[in-house]
């Protein structure tokens, strides 16, 4: 179960609503507010974790100087967002073809075939 530190109120839910392995739509809910701030506590919840998954939909968190540097010590599965970069160091990162686009600096008509290279498989 995911640390939930300093939050209180609803937290970000995804969810996905899939036919035949195919995602139709998204119903996004909860999680108003500014992200919570990094802690202490938070910090040595990360430092002690077997790895990380770091995602927080843009919304910051991931931007503290203090969590990337912990992040940088620590086995980390990087879901970038829009406004998000990796860690350094990152074991796996899983962009979607616009996002991997965008990280890598490449034009629209450079980009690989649908189905070729940063893009999400889905999972069954």
């Amino acid at each position: 179960m995911p640390a939930l530190f300093g939050r209180s109120g609803p937290v970000p839910v995804k969810t996905r609503l899939r036919s035949g392995g195919t995602s139709l739509a998204r119903v996004d809910r909860g999680g108003g507010g500014p992200p919570p701030q990094v802690s202490d506590d938070m910090l040595d919840a990360v430092l002690a974790a077997d790895f990380v998954l770091a995602s927080d939909y843009g919304r910051g968190l991931l931007r503290d100087e203090r969590l990337r540097s912990v992040l940088t010590r620590v086995p980390v599965v990087w879901d970038p967002q829009p406004r998000g970069q990796p860690t350094p160091g990152a074991r796996l990162v899983t962009p979607n073809l616009p996002e991997a686009t965008a990280f890598s600096g490449t034009a629209d008509a450079e980009r690989p075939p649908c189905g070729r290279g940063g893009r999400r498989r889905p999972w069954s």
